[in-house]
C-alpha cells in the first residue's frame, strides 16, 4: 500500500508519486460508473482519496483487468480513472487487497 501514497497534495509536486485526486462526493466514498457509448462500456472510478497515486493504481488496474486505462480529470467528476470495458468486479479486488477501502461497503456501482 506505501507505493501509493504520496507526499505532496498536488500531482506536479511528487513526481514518482500518486497523482489522485478526489471527486466531489463524500471524502470515503469511491464511485465506481459504467458508461456505455455506442457499443463500448467504459468504467470510471472516481473519488479515490488524494494522498494515492492514480498513475500508479491506473498501472496496476491495467495489468490485472487486460485492459487499457488512463487518468484524466473531467469537469464533473474531478480526477478519475477511465478504463475500457465493464471491469468493476476486477477493480473491487484490487482496491479491497491494496487497502485503498477499508470495506466494499464503500464502493458505490452506478450505471449498467
Amino acid at each position: 500500500m506505501e507505493e501509493f501514497i504520496t507526499v505532496g497534495k498536488k500531482a506536479g509536486d511528487v513526481k514518482d508519486e500518486n497523482i489522485f485526486g478526489r471527486g466531489f462526493f463524500n471524502d470515503n466514498v469511491i464511485h465506481l460508473r459504467v458508461i456505455q457509448q455506442g457499443r463500448r462500456k467504459t468504467t470510471i472510478i472516481q473519488g479515490l482519496p488524494p494522498e494515492y497515486n492514480l498513475v500508479k493504481i491506473n498501472k496496476e488496474l491495467k495489468k490485472k483487468c487486460h485492459c487499457s486505462g488512463t487518468v484524466a480529470n473531467d469537469l464533473s467528476y474531478g480526477n478519475i480513472i477511465k478504463l475500457t470495458g465493464n471491469q468493476c468486479d476486477i477493480v473491487i479486488l484490487v482496491l479491497l487487497e491494496n487497502n485503498i477501502v477499508e470495506s466494499r461497503k464503500n464502493i458505490y456501482i452506478h450505471g449498467v
